[in-house]
């Protein structure tokens, strides 16, 4: 059936084809390989064509669901253009198909491997703003950040991202109070997902940037997600950091002063 469907008019019936991608991502492990990768194909050419907004959709969902199981031997060719294509369909996604595409961006960028670095200076502003422009949706600005994850863990990722991440990071948490609503939380949610398996370097270069103004939040703010946020953050420091993080302060003694005031806050 959903064969079929493929030499249907994609324009005379868009509510099918939408359909057929949704159940070919919903059925994939009962469907044969060829079929879905014939529809992986056919996905990855609706988002970058001319056709309506249903089939858009549904080959969004075909892709967030059959790329995580694609045979990466068939991908090199597609993958960067899919990412092309799913930038450009960030920038014109209204609120009810945010989620969708950033779901589809993630599962692209995770299949992109070592191709996700050259197009990482396009994703990652774009992806920021979003979740900056969101931060008060909980639901959009995790999907922001889940995907900023995958960047940070695609090869060749983590230096430049941190390095687009920290000054603005910096600035928001040494300047918590005068923030917008959910900013400052939001802010040291990201951080913490920076930290999180970062290499030593990393950890330094966060806490050089950060630590300080983590531990003032922790101190004097009275916001409860700004305390939770800045607590697990502080976690995330020490478990990098490991014992190197008690010289990293300069002044002997005085990180491990800091994390003590913060422990008994």
């Amino acid at each position: 059936m959903v064969t079929d469907i493929v030499g249907t008019g994609v324009h005379q019936y868009p509510f099918l084809h939408a359909r057929a991608f949704s159940v070919v991502a919903k059925f994939s492990s009962l469907i044969s390989k060829g079929i879905c990768e014939q529809y992986l194909c056919n996905a990855a050419h609706a988002i970058a064509s001319d056709v309506p907004p249903p089939v858009k959709v549904g080959a969004c969902r075909a892709l967030a669901e059959l790329l995580p199981e694609s045979n990466q031997s068939s991908m090199p060719n597609n993958i960067m253009g899919i990412l092309s294509s799913l930038v450009d369909l960030l920038r014109q996604a209204s609120d009810e198909t945010l989620h969708l595409v950033l779901e589809t961006l993630q599962s692209a960028i995770k299949s992109g491997g070592e191709q996700s670095t050259s197009i990482e200076p396009v994703i990652s502003p774009i992806i920021l703003d979003v979740w900056a422009q969101h931060i008060a949706d909980p639901f959009i600005s995790i999907d922001a950040v889940e995907v900023l994850e995958a960047i940070k863990n695609a090869p060749g990722c983590l230096e430049p991202l941190v390095s687009r991440i920290l000054p603005t990071i910096g600035t928001i948490l040494s300047k918590s109070k005068i923030q917008p609503d959910g900013l400052v939380a939001g802010s040291l949610d990201l951080l913490t997902m920076i930290l999180k398996n970062a290499p030593a370097a990393v950890v330094k270069a966060v806490f050089d940037t950060c630590f300080t103004s983590t531990i003032q939040i922790v101190l004097e703010s009275d916001d409860h997600g700004e305390m939770q946020n800045a607590t697990e953050c502080l976690a995330a420091f020490i478990s990098g950091g490991r014992q190197e993080l008690l010289v990293w302060g300069g002044e002997q003694g005085s990180t491990l002063k800091m994390l003590l005031s913060a422990a008994s806050s």
